[in-house]
């Protein structure tokens, strides 16, 4: 347990830097240009969204968007709750303004594009990449997923040696 705790203190350490965040999220978003200015990063304070003891995500705003990236060893059924917990929440300070006027004014953009990713580093066998929802996290879900009142897309990216060369 405390080599988990190192690793995700580890995480937070190193992509709290806006250099090295901006640098991560260019390698992992799928867009056709990249972003130069880490200054463009709106760090989101993690008291927002998170009561978690040992934090191992990361939020911020850029261009509009909100992006969550959380670090894990191990994918589990919760990952896209947990994910949509951590959205909510900063949702709610954003249409509260606690987070800004700039941010209460653009909350509903900023919640259309919005980005969540995990990073898995754990050691056992996972795709490359893939995507875990909400509509389709249930085995008892009697709806499909077009038919489901609510969505969360959540890409989990192996960051292990062999995986994702980015």
């Amino acid at each position: 347990m405390a080599k988990k705790k190192a690793q995700d203190s580890l995480f937070r350490s190193i992509f709290k830097d806006r250099v090295r965040l901006l640098e991560l999220y260019n390698a992992i978003n799928n867009e056709d240009f990249f972003y130069s200015d880490p200054q463009a990063i709106e760090l989101i304070d993690p008291d927002y969204y998170s009561s978690l003891a040992v934090r191992n995500e990361i939020a911020f705003i850029i261009d509009n968007r909100l992006i969550i990236i959380e670090n894990q060893m191990s994918i589990d059924a919760d990952a896209p709750s947990r994910m949509f917990s951590y959205f909510s929440n900063i949702y709610e300070e954003m249409l509260n303004g606690r987070l800004g006027a700039k941010y209460k004014e653009h909350a509903l953009e900023i919640a259309e594009n919005s980005e969540f990713y995990v990073l898995y580093s754990g050691k056992e066998d996972y795709p490359a990449e893939s995507t875990l929802a909400i509509p389709n996290m249930s085995k008892t879900n009697s709806r499909n997923a077009d038919e489901s009142c609510l969505a969360l897309n959540m890409k989990v990216l192996n960051i292990n040696k062999g995986y994702n060369p980015k």
